[in-house]
């Protein structure tokens, strides 16, 4: 391997590294958000959540981020890879929507709680998705040759 090919692959280690610690900080933010009951908690738990998404997602899709660097290793993710970046999109959609909710008074506790989980499942079964694509590109090796 020349030096060139060496430091790409640092560069893709940092990026795989550094994205799974923020899946875990994204999933630990969805974690307490499921737990939350109160109104007022889950309307604080949506807001922080949708910050940390802010950021998540736009390091994913900025350049040199994930996303570029799994369509560079694995251009046969490219279709996946479109459909994750709308689903952030519609993630954040979501959240807000959420926490709106969460935030009207008149607005029931079951409706509120029901709309709660279908975010947290949406947002686990995304990162789910991420995580494992991630794992395909970056750590299992095809035998393609180097």
């Amino acid at each position: 391997m020349d030096p060139t090919e060496i430091e790409e692959d640092r560069k893709k280690s940092e990026v795989a590294d550094r994205t799974a610690d923020t899946h875990k900080k994204v999933m630990g933010m969805i974690a307490d958000l499921a737990a939350t009951t109160e109104a007022s908690a889950i309307e604080a738990g949506a807001r922080a959540l949708r910050a940390g998404l802010v950021d998540h997602f736009r390091e994913e899709e900025a350049p040199g981020g994930l996303f570029g660097e799994m369509e560079a290793m694995r251009p046969g993710f490219r279709r996946r890879i479109t459909s994750l970046r709308a689903q952030h999109r519609q993630a954040l959609g979501l959240v807000e929507w959420v926490a709106e909710k969460a935030a009207d008074k008149s607005c029931e506790l079951a409706f509120l709680h029901n709309e709660r989980d279908d975010l947290v499942q949406l947002l686990r079964r995304h990162e789910s998705v991420e995580s494992r694509l991630m794992t395909d590109a970056f750590y299992i090796d095809l035998g393609c040759g180097d």
